[in-house]
């Protein structure tokens, strides 16, 4: 574990780095450590040891393997989330498997990305849930869309419950969960944006859902990704 101290008042986005390969972790905080305005508070080289003292830092994310010895990045999401339920998680991993993926979800990771992404992807994905909003890119949505017909819902419940959404709902949420904008998806459907929002709110209602997260899992169950 390797502490910051940060040599001036500047406002950084603050980030524990968890992973167990130490040359790795190593390697991923200078990177990080580059970006501007953003820091490794500490790194850990081990899930467990992050989550038995993470509380101990000033932090604004959390990024995190996914498969490490002893805690596991979704263990580790899991008994965060028991206690801190605000706490941001970016999972950066290699593993690409669509069944890993929805778990890490379920857990209630903000976001999701794979090692092979370059800097750029990073550090946006960073920002994007340091400031609040999730970050699952077009190459994890298209990894969940490969999930075969496994829910807990029978066919017949789950038709009912598709049911309720429109033809156009369900092609605005393939959209809002890629992360689109009302603006972005107003474009590509020729729509007024004042439309997409009442759409947008419309889905949101009818699910009971109050987030793009809660929509991304609603998705992932009913199988509405393409």
């Amino acid at each position: 574990m390797k502490p910051f101290v940060p040599l001036n008042n500047k406002t950084y986005i603050k980030i524990l780095l968890a992973d167990d390969h130490e040359m790795v972790a190593d390697s991923l905080s200078r990177l990080i450590m580059a970006m501007d305005d953003i820091q490794v508070t500490a790194t850990f080289y081990d899930g467990l040891q992050l989550l038995e003292s993470y509380h101990l830092h000033d932090f604004d994310i959390i990024v995190t393997d996914l498969q490490m010895p002893r805690l596991s990045g979704i263990d580790l999401t899991l008994h965060i989330r028991e206690h801190k339920p605000d706490v941001k998680i970016l999972i950066l991993t290699m593993v690409e498997d669509a069944v890993m993926i929805r778990e890490a979800i379920r857990a209630g990771v903000n976001g999701y990305i794979f090692k092979k992404s370059n800097k750029t992807e990073l550090e946006k994905a960073i920002r994007t849930v340091a400031g609040g909003n999730n970050y699952f890119p077009q190459e994890v949505i298209l990894k969940l869309a490969e999930i075969s017909n496994e829910n807990s819902t029978n066919g017949h419940e789950q038709l009912q419950e598709i049911g309720v959404l429109t033809k156009r709902e369900i092609e605005i949420i393939r959209m809002i969960v890629q992360e689109m904008s009302n603006m972005d998806v107003a474009a590509q459907l020729h729509l007024s944006i004042t439309t997409v929002e009442t759409h947008r709110r419309n889905i949101f209602k009818k699910l009971n859902v109050n987030s793009a997260l809660g929509l991304l899992k609603y998705a992932i169950k009913h199988n509405l990704l393409e």
